[in-house]
């Protein structure tokens, strides 16, 4: 199964057409999604807008995707249900597997790690989805594409010393935390002034192996990353670099494939929910002639939900894919089948939806 790039925005048509099903997929949903993205916020348009109507529906009408609701509703609750049985299937079918990681290899230790976790995100933005928490549940499945991200950078090449680097970030975060404790954390001396509650030496003592720690975390020239090495040229960019390195066995237009549409994309638009931007505020906003209230305009961050729902799907076929290939083995048919699918019926209805 292939997970080949998804490249251009040039036309909706061009997106769905081709030899590869998740290519096809993922560009149909997301154009037809992006629509949405170029819209100002409603909020933001009443505001610096005073000319504009004062209609609370007129305005609106700028956010609303062009589906029929009834059809909109009905198609979003069935995915939502599709996916979460999908979900559950995979699963038990990982669960009756009874899969046993090769005891010599941190690869294989890793692949499985960051499968459960993606998998466990997706069971959480659906439950965020069926809480009413869309806008929450869309920063959330930003969690799967970074997953995926991570699984893809290892599985490309290197892949025991990568997954072992991506172990061995520990120690730099460990040491990142020994000195903001010496920095943060205070008490009293005899004279009631504040020391350090903890320092260096004492640290040292009470932290199991900390001479290795220290030795493994000067891999680590970044705080934050665990891909940046001491060539930091060579190594720099972060989530990007682990989008746009060049596949080994994916090809795309003839070329090795890269990520570049998940991170220019996806996972910028998803990092705008994460980080509270203002693009992310636009559920919580009031304008002039309204009161505040918690969650005042919870219907404008609605759009999201379903985004969310999509990205549960899309990512956790991709991480499943990832993991196995981590491993040496092609996705079990069995495993593969739940979502694949899904995925397509999902990008169908929503270049149907915006055709209407």
């Amino acid at each position: 199964m292939e997970l080949a790039d998804t490249a251009d925005l040039k036309s909706v048509a061009a997106r769905h057409s081709g030899s590869n099903p998740e290519r096809r997929t993922k560009r149909a949903t997301w154009a037809f999604a992006s629509e949405r993205a170029f819209e100002p916020p409603f909020w933001a348009v009443r505001y610096f807008s005073p000319v504009l109507p004062l209609s609370i529906d007129l305005l609106f009408m700028t956010t609303k995707l062009s589906q029929p609701a009834g059809m909109k509703n009905r198609s979003s609750t069935r995915n939502r249900n599709a996916v979460k049985l999908a979900l559950s299937k995979i699963r038990s079918l990982i669960d009756e597997q009874s899969v046993f990681p090769r005891g010599h290899l941190v690869a294989d230790k890793v692949a499985l790690a960051l499968l459960s976790k993606g998998h466990t995100a997706a069971e959480s933005v659906l439950l965020l989805v069926k809480a009413g928490f869309a806008e929450e549940a869309f920063g959330l499945s930003r969690t799967l594409v970074e997953v995926a991200l991570n699984l893809r950078f290892i599985a490309t090449r290197d892949s025991e010393r990568r997954a072992k680097r991506f172990v061995d970030y520990f120690a730099r975060w460990k040491m990142e935390q020994i000195r903001r404790a010496v920095k943060h954390f205070t008490g009293e001396n005899t004279d009631g002034r504040q020391t350090p509650k903890y320092t260096r030496s004492q640290l040292r003592k009470v932290v199991p192996e900390y001479a290795k720690l220290v030795k493994l975390a000067q891999k680590y020239p970044e705080k934050t990353s665990w891909t940046t090495t001491r060539n930091r040229k060579a190594s720099r960019g972060g989530a990007w670099r682990l989008a746009n390195e060049p596949d080994r066995l994916e090809k795309s237009a003839g070329k090795p494939a890269r990520w570049e549409f998940d991170y220019d994309w996806i996972y910028f638009w998803t990092s705008q929910y994460v980080h509270a931007t203002v693009v992310s505020i636009e559920s919580h906003a009031v304008v002039p002639r309204e009161a505040f209230a918690i969650r005042i305009g919870q219907n404008r961050g609605e759009h999201t939900a379903d985004l969310a729902v999509f990205n549960c799907a899309l990512y956790v076929q991709k991480i499943l894919i990832l993991a196995y290939r981590v491993m040496g083995h092609p996705l079990p048919d069995k495993l593969a089948r739940p979502l694949a699918s899904l995925v397509t019926r999902m990008a169908d209805e929503a270049l149907l939806m915006g055709a209407l």
